[in-house]
């Protein structure tokens, strides 16, 4: 089989065409018009991004991470300002408002002998803006690499040189035991 763009192995052309998927994602296309431009499946292409941001170590990818954290950047500033607005709760198009009460749970009147009102927020917003920012920050730790698995080893318990293996001996269907069902003399001797 002739290897290619395809190929399990990394070719030349596939470097190759990473290269390009990076160059034209600098340039802000979104994955679908690349995959258009290039004539490949969005899956396709979206795969060999993500395997160009993490294998090739250049300027394009560094570029690239950078250009995707700073619009990270822009979508968590949005997510934070609707956070910390406020969210008046509307029911069939009114503003829902409730009677301000006073320590004594007494309605607090007006000079005009109303009663004060305050307007009810909406929680609804700023949950999803807290949704939004920590999809944000798992997309920021993908780039960045703060999620990669850390590669581990058994060790003695002062680190400093890799562990013995363990064995252990389970008998298991009278294995130990003679025809006769006695036990060996040199199992039982120890």
């Amino acid at each position: 089989m002739a290897k290619g763009v395809g190929s399990a192995t990394p070719t030349i052309e596939k470097k190759l065409t990473q290269k390009r998927i990076l160059e034209l994602r600098k340039t802000g296309l979104s994955i679908e018009a690349i995959a258009e431009e290039m004539g490949f499946s969005a899956m396709y292409v979206r795969k060999l991004y993500k395997q160009a941001l993490s294998d090739i170590i250049c300027d394009d990818v560094n570029e690239v991470r950078r250009l995707e954290l700073a619009k990270l950047d822009d979508i968590q500033e949005v997510a934070l300002q609707v956070m910390r607005a406020f969210h008046p709760l509307v029911n069939s198009g009114t503003v829902v408002r409730d009677a301000v009460e006073d320590e004594n749970g007494n309605p607090v009147l007006d000079e005009n002998s109303n009663p004060v009102t305050t307007r009810l927020a909406d929680t609804g917003p700023v949950l999803a803006a807290i949704d939004r920012l920590i999809r944000v920050s798992e997309r920021r730790s993908k780039l960045i690499g703060a999620d990669a698995p850390v590669k581990t080893a058994m060790t003695n318990p002062t680190g400093d040189k890799e562990a013995s293996l363990v064995q252990f001996y389970i008998p298991n269907n009278n294995r130990d035991q003679d025809q006769d069902g006695q036990a060996d003399q040199e199992n039982t001797s120890a």
